[in-house]
């Protein structure tokens, strides 16, 4: 039983061993050929073992060495570097050449250079190591030697720094020494100075002064004189004798204090330099005590190389003995799941092309599918255009049907029959007219042009007929009209004039302006569907716009107005792109001024919103108004970033060209080029917008503010991020361009110039190409060329 249980237990710690080395023994367990690798394997992992364990030592040795004391958590210090230890060792054991996957080419190590690289490198590693093992054991082993080496190194530095110390301390040394031999020296003159006074009175008394008067009471004896110089002199000496003493006092008192400060220096600069002493300064003492210690250098190199060849043990086990059978079994599992992983891998690849060939003929599945719904969209759109078309058809037949019975009607009063007739705008609405007399009926039924049939929307607006005075239109028709419940109050109804474009802006006006919370902008007082009448949007009637002002000539215009108009349109802007809108159609004729002047933008049939999220229906067709939309807007390019608030800004940028110039930007340059401006076409208004810019407006008009006309000049940059300063994050463009005109507002205040008067719009001098309506680009923009 004893020995049995010896055996189980020298099988334990072999395979311990075995472990220690990086060999698996399951791999030659089934090969009977174990107990051959055995004996190697077992000596390896104890090599690796021992190498481990002395490093655990040597830290031990080093940290307690470096504070001086010892404590139990160094062994845990200990323990963590001899874990590094024992694994790298490990790791260099263990490793096997695989060379490549394929199986047949030979390891990469097999090669004199491998293994020689393989080698060296491992050897300059356990040069490190060994040096960090063994040093804490040569220093325990001399300690005797090395601390009498220490204490010399630190007498002499201890020397050294009073040197040091006392040198910094020498000039005020030097001050003490100085006051006190001035004292001295004043001591020393006061009493030659007494001296003399008293010789003067000794030979004023033995006569040899050649006075024959001699020293006596008489009047004229210079006696008196010197006996009262010499009682000055004594007096003297004694005040610079007491002066001395003080002195004398001070100057010990001075050098007790600097040498007591020069000792506590010393101190200090002592105890930094022992808590340095720790291991550096052992090392060198041990360098110093073998360099005149031959016998004792050759035991230092013995020990250092007896700690290199047992770390070198497990590379020389590795490196320079037989590749193992372990070795071979391992490389050839390897190069197998290398195989089973690569043909895992092709049928993978095999697998995923199917799946990409099964999906591309679910995809060209899903575009013909696609594709067959959309030519049935596209055949269901001409059925509803036919549709449409038939029925304006009947509404112009109505109409005609109602104008022959009005000729009708008419034919008949000629021959006495009595007639209703709708009064004319001078007379009451309820008003009927009765003809009798033929003169009368002949002047009564002259033939007149048919006035409009009002209509009233929604129970409460009344069309009374066209806007009077309204801006040129584009795809929708402006209607005045009244509010039944408030008679006096005239609004404006906006309907579709064109199906394919008219129904578009009023939807996009119906979606944004439910949106959009500002007041510069044209609130929404109604909406809705008329069967007959179509989709309408009703707001206010205001005054005037922008276009119209500019072609009153009367009007008196400064540049602080036009800077509060060109404000106030970017503040709508502003409150538009905070509801997800930008409008892509500024202009003079879409800015509407209220009663006070106060701007109200009105018309977003061409916006789009900031999300594509929220935008609603559109068509592919290219809308734009010339002189005032960007080359990005016109080009509609880029495709997904085209539609920014920078487009507005330019849009903006042009209207105060056009406020502060008279001009509209671009269309000096069109002239130039010989260019009829009131008929160019969308190729030449895109050349113009990209190879041009805007003459300076300080050239038409040279009284402009230099801010102001950079600014203007800024934000009709053709290239979108150059129209504002400033990083955007979450704000628009239009925010930014707000803020930079803020700031030229405040320079043109500061030098009193927000009164002077612009010069008179073009449009009111009698120039054409009011422009007011957007633009289709023709064939290549996606249009049908409309201006």
């Amino acid at each position: 039983m004893i020995m049995a249980g010896g055996t189980e237990v020298h099988r334990k710690f072999g395979d311990l061993l075995f472990w220690c080395a990086g060999a698996d023994p399951a791999l030659t367990d089934g090969s009977g050929v174990q107990r051959l690798e055995r004996t190697r394997y077992v000596c390896t992992g104890l090599a690796v073992l021992l190498t481990a364990l002395a490093s655990g030592i040597s830290m031990t040795m080093v940290v307690g060495t470096v504070r001086h004391a010892f404590s139990w958590w160094h062994l845990v210090l200990a323990a963590f570097w001899a874990l590094i230890i024992f694994n790298l060792d490990r790791s260099l054991v263990s490793s096997v050449a695989y060379g490549k996957a394929d199986g047949e080419s030979r390891p990469e190590w097999t090669g004199a250079v491998g293994k020689i690289a393989a080698v060296l490198g491992r050897c300059l590693l356990a040069v490190v190591i060994a040096s960090a093992v063994s040093e804490p054991v040569l220093l325990t082993m001399f300690a005797p030697e090395i601390a009498h080496q220490v204490d010399i190194d630190r007498n002499g530095q201890e020397k050294k720094t009073r040197e040091q110390v006392e040198a910094t301390f020498a000039q005020r040394r030097a001050e003490i020494e100085g006051a006190w031999a001035t004292a001295q020296q004043a001591t020393v003159g006061a009493q030659s100075a007494r001296d003399k006074a008293q010789k003067d009175v000794d030979d004023e008394i033995a006569g040899k002064h050649g006075t024959g008067v001699g020293c006596s009471l008489r009047e004229g004896s210079p006696c008196a004189s010197y006996q009262a110089t010499l009682r000055e002199r004594q007096e003297e000496v004694r005040t610079v004798q007491g002066t001395e003493a003080k002195a004398k006092t001070k100057h010990g008192d001075d050098l007790v204090a600097l040498k007591k400060e020069i000792d506590e220096k010393v101190v200090e600069q002592d105890r930094i330099t022992a808590q340095a002493n720790g291991l550096l300064a052992q090392e060198k003492a041990l360098d110093e005590t073998v360099d005149g210690n031959s016998a004792l250098s050759l035991r230092v190199w013995v020990v250092r190389g007896i700690f290199l060849l047992v770390d070198l043990l497990p590379v020389i086990f590795k490196f320079f003995a037989p590749r193992s059978v372990h070795d071979r079994v391992a490389r050839r599992t390897v190069l197998r799941y290398f195989a089973r992983d690569e043909t895992q891998h092709q049928e993978e690849e095999e697998l995923e092309g199917a799946r990409s060939r099964s999906q591309r003929v679910s995809d060209l599945a899903s575009i013909q599918a696609n594709e067959d719904v959309l030519l049935e969209q596209i055949a269901n759109e001409k059925d509803l255009r036919l549709h449409r078309l038939k029925l304006d058809h009947d509404r112009d037949l109505q109409v005609h049907r109602w104008r022959h019975e009005g000729e009708v009607s008419a034919a008949k009063a000629r021959f006495g029959t009595t007639t209703v007739l709708e009064s004319s705008r001078d007379e009451e609405s309820d008003r009927l007219t009765m003809v009798d007399d033929p003169a009368a009926e002949t002047a009564q039924f002259t033939p007149q042009r048919e006035q409009p049939a009002r209509r009233v929307l929604d129970g409460r607006w009344v069309v009374e007929g066209p806007l009077p005075e309204a801006d040129r239109p584009g795809f929708s028709l402006v209607l005045l009209a009244h509010d039944l419940r408030e008679p006096s109050l005239s609004v404006v109804v906006k309907r579709a004039v064109e199906h394919d474009y008219a129904h578009e802006a009023i939807e996009k006006d119906l979606h944004f302006l439910k949106k959009i919370r500002s007041k510069f902008v044209a609130p929404m007082l109604g909406v809705g569907r008329d069967p007959l009448f179509g989709a309408y949007i009703v707001t206010p009637r205001y005054p005037q716009t922008l276009s119209r002002l500019l072609r009153n000539g009367d009007s008196v215009r400064t540049l602080e107005w036009s800077t509060r108009i060109v404000e106030q349109v970017l503040l709508g802007l502003m409150d538009s792109w905070t509801a997800g809108c930008v409008h892509l159609d500024i202009k003079p004729a879409n800015i509407a001024l209220d009663l006070d002047g106060n701007v109200r933008l009105i018309d977003f049939g061409l916006a789009k919103a900031v999300d594509d999220g929220t935008q609603p229906p559109t068509g592919g067709e290219i809308k734009f108004t010339r002189w005032y939309a960007p080359l990005e807007q016109v080009l509609r390019q880029p495709r997904n970033g085209w539609a920014s608030s920078a487009s507005d800004v330019r849009a903006v940028g042009a209207v105060w060209y056009e406020l502060l110039t008279g001009q509209r930007p671009l269309y000096h340059e069109a002239r130039a080029k010989g260019w009829d401006p009131d008929g160019i076409g969308v190729h030449q208004l895109v050349e113009l917008l990209r190879d041009h810019d805007p003459v300076d407006p300080r050239v038409l008009n040279p009284e402009l503010p230099e801010p102001v006309a950079a600014l203007v000049m800024q934000w009709l940059d053709r290239d979108p991020a150059k129209r504002v300063t400033g990083r955007l994050r979450d704000r628009s463009h239009a925010e930014l361009a707000q803020e930079a005109l803020e700031q030229v507002r405040q320079d043109v205040q500061d030098r009193d110039l927000q009164y002077q008067l612009l010069p008179p719009n073009a449009l009111a001098a009698g120039r054409s190409d009011e422009g007011g309506e957007p633009s289709s680009a023709p064939t290549n923009y996606g249009g049908d060329g409309k201006w």
